[in-house]
């Protein structure tokens, strides 16, 4: 996220500004295997599912005209509850049997957001959703905003 904002900032297309955000959201999601994978041997393959649903939950907020950072929020409460509850009830499973159980609840999420084309578009997904955030200022506060997410 702060990749876009920094893009849409300086200027770059929105091009630049979707291979950005992508770099940037694929690396939290490896970072995220790689602490459940390869420092506890764990295969969880529920990540996937975890992600869609907080992704599509902060889009389809957004869409109704919820804040951008709410919608965000929400979606990632959201995610972690599912991910608490399929924690709690896989907890004494073991790997191999976790592995099966994260794969159902991905492909579940994964079909009702294909399926469910009244609410996810299916197939084509959702598209001409807002900008995170639409900033149209002058150049003293582009740089300051840059300064601050420097500092993230």
């Amino acid at each position: 996220m702060d990749n876009a904002l920094l893009v849409q900032l300086i200027g770059i297309s929105g091009y630049i500004i979707y291979i950005t955000t992508s770099a940037g959201v694929y690396g939290i999601f490896a970072l995220g295997l790689n602490l459940q994978w390869g420092f506890t041997g764990l295969i969880n393959f529920g990540v996937v599912g975890f992600m869609t649903l907080g992704a599509y939950t902060s889009v389809l907020l957004t869409l109704t005209g919820i804040p951008f950072i709410i919608a965000v929020l929400t979606g990632a409460i959201l995610a972690a509850i599912l991910g608490l509850l399929i924690g709690l009830s896989t907890l004494r499973l073991r790997e191999d049997y976790l592995a099966i159980v994260t794969i159902g609840v991905s492909e579940l999420v994964r079909l009702v957001a294909l399926n469910e084309e009244w609410l996810t578009k299916g197939a084509l997904g959702l598209r001409q959703y807002p900008l995170p955030l639409n900033i149209e200022a002058n150049l003293p506060i582009k740089l300051f905003l840059i300064a601050i997410l420097t500092l993230l």
